[in-house]
This record gives structure tokens, C-alpha cells and sequence, in this order.
């Protein structure tokens, strides 16, 4: 494949990634779908029927709360760790390389995700958080780290064979 065709090929997918990102944040009752899927996991695991107290706790802090709780917060930590690979990926292909990338890519990321929370502000049935913008923070270094160490250890074993 022509670099010309790669770049092209990259710009976009990080483009729709990020547009993804809004589109999920644009679901009003996100909250509502992903708590029929945990009550669902939550009788699965226990044999019992969705929405009751599991162990009698009645603190508000269900497993089902929880179970809920991972997979939102999860999602937006595995959001942010693809976005942060496909624009180092996106910035190998176009050239640049480096600390100065690694952190600009960082702070795109956090641009993007204090956006989308602000947009979450203005979407009916949302409610922005900083603990998200940080968990966001979280993926996408968490995906910076992962291309590094990843990247580092083929180039360790493109070495060896080489040799």
C-alpha cells in the first residue's frame, strides 16, 4: 500500500473514531441500555432474577450497580486507548516520531475528551465528570504505552531475526 493511501487511510480512521466517541456520548439512554445488560450478567452469575439486591445490600451499591458501573467506565477507558493508537499510528505513518508526539498525541486526547464531556453537558439524560475526562486520560496512556512497549519489543525481535 502507497504511504500517500496509508496517511489517507489513517486521517480517516482516527476522524471517525473520534466521531464515534460523540456518537456514543449522544445516547440518552445509555445508562438504561447498559443496566439491562448488567442485570443480565448479574443473574447470570447468580442464578437469580435482574434488578434485586444481591446479599442483601441495600446501600444502593448493588452488584448490579457495580457491574453497570465497570462496563461504563470500562468503555470509556478502551474509548480513548484505540483513539490514542490510531493517532500515534496516524503520526508514525505522516513522519513524526518522538517525546514532542507522544505528547501532543496525550494531549488530543484530553482536548477531545474534555469536549466530549462538555458536549454530555448540553445532551439531555447526561451528565458530565471530570472522572471521566481522567479515565479517558487513563486509556489513551495506557494505549500510548501499549504501541511503545509493543512496538519496542518487535523491533527487539526484527533485530534477532535479522542477525
Amino acid at each position: 500500500m502507497s504511504d500517500k493511501r496509508l496517511r489517507i487511510i489513517m486521517l480517516i480512521l482516527c476522524i471517525l473514531w473520534i466521531c464515534l466517541i460523540f456518537f456514543m456520548s449522544s445516547d440518552t439512554n445509555s445508562y438504561d441500555k447498559t443496566l439491562s445488560f448488567s442485570e443480565g450478567v448479574s443473574s447470570q452469575i447468580h442464578g437469580t432474577e435482574a434488578g434485586i439486591e444481591i446479599n442483601g445490600n441495600k446501600d444502593g451499591n448493588t452488584e448490579v450497580d457495580i457491574i453497570n458501573l465497570s462496563i461504563r467506565k470500562s468503555g470509556h477507558f478502551l474509548e480513548y486507548l484505540v483513539l490514542s493508537v490510531l493517532l500515534l499510528k496516524k503520526s508514525e505513518v505522516y513522519g513524526m516520531q518522538g517525546k514532542k508526539t507522544i505528547g501532543y498525541v496525550l494531549l488530543i486526547c484530553l482536548l477531545i475528551a474534555s469536549l466530549d464531556e462538555f458536549y454530555q453537558s448540553i445532551v439531555p439524560g447526561r451528565n458530565p465528570a471530570v472522572v471521566d475526562s481522567l479515565i479517558d486520560f487513563g486509556g489513551a496512556f495506557m494505549g500510548m504505552v501499549l504501541y511503545v512497549g509493543i512496538g519496542r519489543l518487535i523491533g527487539k525481535f526484527k533485530h534477532k531475526v535479522e542477525i
